[in-house]
């Protein structure tokens, strides 16, 4: 018989957590379906760790499925769309992915992800949570701002780990161009950004808190993957018509009443001057991504570094855009900028972590919708362009 339902756990060493996921997601699905219609599937990235034993023997009432994608950087994405198209060729009616490393994961988020889809209402469900301030730095300066202004839709998680599709987006998924960024860490923005441009409705699921593994370590190639993804998606969409259709956010996202310090400050002024001597090293290519505006942020970095506001880091972002927008920019030199970003973005994610130590989570999370809403006016007001191509050794 072939499954009604399918769960995808992506995952790379993480047998210490996949199975506490594992058994919740089980006893979720359990409880909203016979379990003999549902499937549990993960798709591991040729673990070093025990994570394929624990998952292989930890037992459940629905029957499970391992996909082993191989080792290399595409480990999330090419997991997802290996699981998405296994999906696909059972065609399983209902599909929702679930991150293997989420410490908070609770029985009842199969229903919470799934009710809207069961129901009729959409044919994607995005997550909303209560994270850690010092979490989701990737969502709250590129992600998020950029699915806003770009496609004009408040998705506070559009890369949550947390989503679920019906069949007909699954097959929509499939049918565009899946790049090596989006094989990588920027599959979540592109199932959401396709969600919307291609028409699909949307509908948030409250999953209360999220607390994951620590993710400063792998923040530099989760922002290059998404940030990529991003831009590649947002240029093949420029200039077409979409189908977005309305989305209403049900709930307000919340960052953490947790204000104790940063778990990796020791780290911190390592990570500053790494990113640092970067943007100083390439300054010239900064001079031609910019524009006039690399003026202002050199001074800034040269004054201090860990101070780069809001104003500086979206004018900066806007400018990028604008270049990503034009046609000497052709697909292949996205990464380029992306590349170029990072140190910005970098620096702008610390002098944030700094910014919001003493705020309650209601002024945190002001920080971030405000940041959104102002790029989201200079990419309307933004007309910067340069004829010069920019070049990332």
């Amino acid at each position: 018989m072939k499954p009604k339902v399918a769960a995808i756990l992506p995952s790379y060493n993480e047998g210490r957590s996949i199975g506490d996921v594992l058994q919740k997601i089980d006893r979720g699905l359990a409880v909203l379906f016979r379990p003999e219609d549902c499937i549990i599937v993960n798709a591991d990235g040729s673990s070093e760790d025990d994570t394929a034993d624990v998952f292989l023997n930890t037992k459940t009432k629905c029957a499970k499925e391992r996909l082993d994608v191989g080792r290399g950087p595409h480990r999330k994405g090419k997991g997802i769309v290996e699981a998405l198209k296994y999906c696909q060729s059972n065609r399983t009616e209902f599909v929702f992915t679930v991150d293997s490393d989420v410490r908070t994961a609770t029985e009842d988020w199969p229903r919470a992800i799934l009710s809207p889809l069961i129901q009729g209402r959409c044919d994607y469900t995005v997550p909303c949570y209560s994270r850690n301030r010092y979490e989701g730095s990737t969502t709250n300066h590129f992600a998020y701002p950029l699915v806003k202004a770009i496609f004009g839709v408040d998705v506070r998680q559009p890369i949550g780990g947390e989503f679920g599709l019906t069949m007909e987006l699954v097959d929509f998924l499939l049918s565009q161009t899946l790049t090596p960024s989006v094989l990588a860490y920027g599959i979540d923005i592109f199932m959401t950004c396709n969600a919307i441009a291609g028409g699909f409705t949307i509908e948030e699921s409250f999953l209360g808190q999220k607390i994951h593994n620590p993710s400063f370590h792998k923040l530099e190639q989760t922002f290059v993957d998404v940030a990529t993804a991003g831009m590649e998606i947002a240029k093949h969409y420029y200039g077409r018509p979409t189908l977005v259709k309305p989305f209403h956010r049900k709930r307000t996202h919340t960052a953490s009443h947790d204000i104790s310090l940063f778990a990796h400050q020791n780290e911190l002024p390592d990570f500053v001057g790494r990113m640092t001597k970067s943007y100083v090293q390439f300054m010239d290519s900064y001079d031609r991504l910019l524009g006039s505006h690399s003026l202002e942020l050199r001074r800034q970095i040269e004054i201090d570094s860990t101070k780069l506001s809001a104003d500086l880091w979206t004018g900066e972002l806007a400018c990028s855009m604008q270049q990503v927008f034009t046609p000497i920019v052709d697909f292949p030199r996205i990464p380029e900028i992306a590349h170029l970003l990072l140190p910005l973005f970098a620096l702008r994610t610390t002098s944030f972590w700094k910014e919001i130590q003493s705020l309650d989570s209601t002024e945190a999370e002001d920080r971030v919708t405000y940041q959104a809403e102002m790029f989201r006016q200079k990419m309307l007001t933004t007309q910067h362009a340069t004829s010069t191509p920019i070049s990332f050794p």
